[in-house]
């Protein structure tokens, strides 16, 4: 019997985000994450430049998790540095394990689209 190897890519694509993620930019930022994660398998959020957020963006960034559970892809956070999106999640009541795989930093290929 024969066996046959079938190599599957993963679509990944990196989304950095910077400036002030508040309910003032919660569409147009909820337009360019669901377009990324229809086209892709795994989708990285890179928030390290991030200044302000606020509860609309968290409750945004929790509607995509739900969307990438049902879908089976993968969403990973990167928040690098930024304590403010840990204390936004502690102030909120979101347990972060539960909701996100968050890294300290991503790899060299940063702003890449990766296939």
């Amino acid at each position: 019997m024969k066996k046959k190897t079938i190599e599957q890519t993963v679509k990944k694509e990196i989304i950095i985000l910077n400036g002030d993620l508040t309910i003032q930019k919660a569409s147009d930022v909820r337009e360019q994450l669901l377009n990324a994660l229809r086209q892709n398998d795994h989708l990285v959020i890179d928030m390290e430049n991030i200044r302000e957020y606020d509860l609309t963006f968290l409750q945004l960034l929790i509607a995509l998790r739900k969307s990438v559970d049902e879908s089976g892809k993968t969403l990973t956070v990167v928040t690098g540095n930024n304590q403010m999106f840990y204390d936004l999640l502690k102030s909120s009541g979101y347990p972060q394990d539960k909701w996100f795989k968050i890294e300290p930093v991503i790899s060299n290929n940063k702003g890449e689209n990766n296939e």
